[in-house]
């Protein structure tokens, strides 16, 4: 067998460990997003992570931070990002992550202005993230489950948060298409 059909045998083979299995839509950025608006939001320290909904009722509000914030972090897109559930300190700039589980019951794209809106957060997890500065939304993305998960540090659930966050932070801005690697990072 040749080298390459092992290695697609085994890829395949993988692929089916992969836990649960996830739909990522409605994505969406602004003409504000660029991908080095990641590394100016880092370079302020701390960014804020906010909360709403909770797909886990029997699970502290804290446990969940924790959870999300752990599984945001380990995406590659949020590099060099670390994340605060709480005050982050004084900030030059607004930035800060909203993630909303559940359906939203205002549209989504407003996540940024109306943070506290209500949601309801039934299982399967079905959630929508927003990177905003301030009340504008820079980017935005909805994911949904297709499995029930039972706690926040389920491999599923992290995997699912993960995607989540590449899906928010794309590596290029398609609304700006002289905005690519070709063209410098801007």
């Amino acid at each position: 067998m040749p080298m390459r059909w092992m290695w697609l045998s085994a890829l395949a083979l993988g692929a089916g460990c992969a836990p649960g299995a996830s739909l990522y839509f409605a994505t969406d950025t602004s003409a504000l997003y660029r991908r080095l608006e990641i590394s100016a939001a880092a370079a302020q320290g701390p960014v804020p992570l906010l909360l709403r909904g909770n797909p886990f009722p029997d699970v502290a509000p804290d446990r969940l931070a924790a959870a999300t914030r752990a599984a945001m972090t380990a995406a590659p897109a949020l590099y060099p990002v670390r994340l605060v559930s709480g005050d982050p300190g004084p900030r030059m700039v607004d930035h800060r992550f909203i993630v909303a589980f559940g359906e939203p019951l205002v549209g989504f794209d407003s996540l940024c202005a109306d943070p506290d809106a209500p949601f309801t957060a039934p299982q399967p997890v079905a959630a929508t993230a927003a990177f905003c500065i301030g009340p504008r939304m820079v980017s935005t993305a909805r994911g949904r489950m297709l499995d029930t998960v039972r706690a926040p540090e389920d491999p599923a659930f992290t995997a699912f948060l993960v995607g989540l966050t590449q899906a928010l932070l794309p590596p290029v801005n398609p609304r700006l298409p002289r905005c690519g690697l070709v063209w410098g990072m801007c």
